[in-house]
């Protein structure tokens, strides 16, 4: 609290009796001017017992300063001596505007109070911000009136929140803008009038987790924030670049551009990701996808459309990696009806995973001379209530993209062993099956832990399992492929190479890959009949599978011809619709029945080891 006490009494007339025009004899020490006003303002005493330290300034009726107090002195670094008799110049800042002034007067007027912000130039000609109350005190004296203005100088908290909105509107890592600060500047300019259209892209690094797992987290960050210097230097000082979370980034154009020239920036872009991961240690070349959106013509909800943009380029980034790596989607209404048509379908597959309906249908593998059945195919199938026959085509990608092909891959082994054990259970002997099991499987190494457990929970023989993997299996995580494929094989588990010739693989991974079958893809015995260079490839499929002991099984058998093609080139396998399109399990038990005397001491070369002891 500050206390003003006076040891003499002044006249109180001196200063009224010169009304507005000033004192000649006006008192000059705080203990006089404190009596004083105490004396021709009754009001003084209690408005500034409540001041305790913050700064305290009188003007008098003709607005000249009468009083300060030592903390306005300290804030403001002006004494005294050189504020008395003055007018407040230190409000004179180009931070308020003469309207600012003119409604606080006016305000004092009416109410007799005002508070609110109010800048201040200290002795140094820096502006201090400064939370003021003026209170307007008639006095004792008609027509007289005293102005006391209270100050709390607010600059330090003003930093501290610029820092805190700052940390809050800030990427920690980049020193970018962040999501927070993006939305709202997407915001801001979707809401400026005459804007004819305003661009959002967002970019992600393909792959990311792998940069991590290949340079360690913190050549991670360095990687980021290398790529936020890269993309910065191929914008506009107009543009927005931000970091939205993890290795996404977003670019705000909020002046025109057209569709090929949002396409030529983002292959710069890509170019710019791409050379800043050169300096990083990593097994491939870096990449982006990207997603564009485009906003013309004005808004009528700015809150509500900058968050749909900004959607709608992450669904449009979904897009370009569902077309792949290193690709570019713009946004549009086809596309939008599309992505809701997937979501629809992704809905309907989780609960046609929740409530087990989806089935496991078995194409039969037939010895091509005799038309016995060698082993069988488990296909998963999902029939859609209101639709039809969904294609594997179509939902397996769809549950790879979405997270759900781990759980269809175990859904489609345990089917398979329970039909097995059931089969077990009858007269008559069951055949190897095999199950196809995708690169994203692999990839969660998780796979010889599920047929371990499957295997000590029945009775299947692991021989009559048969694990099919595709080349593009080892396209990213080859040592880590292998690995898990080999912990598969010494539990006895068989493994094919589905579509063999069509991927990755080379001579010398052949050698190592601990597999047992090849599988001539479907698109060259398709095309074997009349095209030589595909019968060349089937010939050397076939030489290569003897030559390293494989057993050989020809996929998409549809004609007579074809299959007495593959005979004539040494191939004695193989499945199609010649003989026999998926079957539920019953009907394979009964098409095996059918065709069981043609099986017994028959078996080919070819002939998987388990059905040759069976046959004898």
């Amino acid at each position: 609290m500050i206390e003003l006490t006076a040891n003499n009494e002044p006249a109180a007339s001196s200063y009224a009796a010169k009304g507005s025009k000033g004192a000649a004899s006006m008192p000059t020490t705080d203990a006089s001017i404190g009596k004083f006003l105490d004396l021709t303002c009754p009001d003084f005493t209690g408005v500034v017992a409540s001041a305790t330290n913050d700064a305290l300034m009188v003007t008098g009726t003709d607005n000249r300063i009468l009083f300060v107090n030592p903390a306005f002195s300290r804030i403001t670094g002006f004494s005294p001596a050189e504020l008395i008799g003055q007018e407040p110049f230190m409000w004179r800042t180009d931070r308020s505007t003469p309207e600012f002034y003119r409604q606080m007067w006016q305000m004092l007027q009416d109410r007799g109070f005002w508070e609110g912000d109010l800048w201040t130039q200290n002795k140094a000609g820096q502006a201090i911000s400064e939370w003021t109350r003026i209170y307007r005190l008639p006095c004792n004296v008609p027509g007289d009136v005293f102005h006391v203005a209270l100050f709390t100088d607010v600059s330090s908290r003003r930093r501290l929140q610029a820092r805190s909105v700052k940390s809050r509107l800030t990427d920690g890592l980049t020193g970018l803008p962040n999501r927070l600060c993006f939305v709202n500047e997407l915001r801001a300019a979707l809401g400026r009038t005459g804007v004819p259209s305003v661009t959002v892209i967002v970019m992600n690094i393909d792959q990311f987790r792998r940069v991590n797992e290949q340079a360690g987290h913190e050549g991670g960050d360095r990687l980021l924030n290398r790529t936020a210097c890269a993309l910065r230097q191929q914008l506009r000082a107009t543009d927005l670049l931000a970091r939205l979370a993890g290795d996404e980034f977003a670019v705000l154009l909020a002046n025109p551009i057209d569709n090929d020239d949002a396409l030529s920036l983002v292959r710069d872009m890509q170019l710019a990701i791409a050379n800043a991961g050169k300096d990083a240690v990593l097994s491939d070349p870096l990449t982006a996808s990207a997603g564009i959106v485009i906003h013309t013509g004005p808004c009528a909800d700015p809150c509500e459309e900058s968050e749909l943009m900004l959607r709608n380029a992450i669904a449009a980034v979904d897009d370009a990696r569902r077309a792949g790596h290193h690709r570019v989607a713009i946004h549009t209404e086809e596309s939008a009806a599309r992505r809701l048509a997937r979501q629809t379908q992704e809905r309907a597959l989780r609960k046609a995973i929740e409530t087990n309906t989806l089935a496991l249908h078995f194409q039969p593998k037939v010895d091509l001379q005799t038309g016995a059945v060698i082993g069988a195919e488990a296909l998963v199938r999902w029939h859609l209530e209101g639709t039809g026959d969904i294609p594997p085509a179509q939902f397996i990608p769809l549950a790879e993209e979405c997270g759900l092909i781990h759980r269809i891959g175990e859904i489609t082994l345990e089917k398979a062993f329970a039909a097995l054990a059931a089969w077990m259970e009858t007269d008559l002997p069951p055949v190897p099956v095999s199950v196809n099991v995708s690169a994203v499987q692999l990839d969660g190494r998780l796979l010889a832990a599920k047929l371990r457990d499957l295997l000590r929970a029945s009775t299947v023989p692991p021989e009559l399992v048969e694990i099919e993997v595709t080349e593009t299996a080892f396209a990213h995580d080859m040592e880590g492929a292998i690995a898990e494929l080999q912990a598969v094989r010494a539990m006895g588990v068989r493994i094919a190479l589905d579509d063999f010739g069509t991927g990755y693989a080379t001579l010398s991974l052949l050698q190592r890959l601990p597999i047992d079958t090849l599988k001539i893809d479907r698109s060259f015995v398709s095309d074997m009949i009349d095209s030589r260079s595909s019968e060349e490839i089937v010939r050397m499929v076939v030489a290569l599978a003897r030559a390293l002991g494989k057993d050989l099984v020809a996929e998409g058998v549809e004609t007579v011809e074809q299959s007495r093609r593959l005979v004539e080139l040494g191939c004695e396998a193989g499945q199609g619709w010649l003989y026999a399109r998926a079957m539920p399990v019953d009907a394979l038990m009964a098409f095996i029945e059918r065709n069981r005397g043609t099986v017994l001491g028959r078996a080919q070369p070819n002939t998987p080891q388990a059905l040759r002891r069976m046959a004898l």
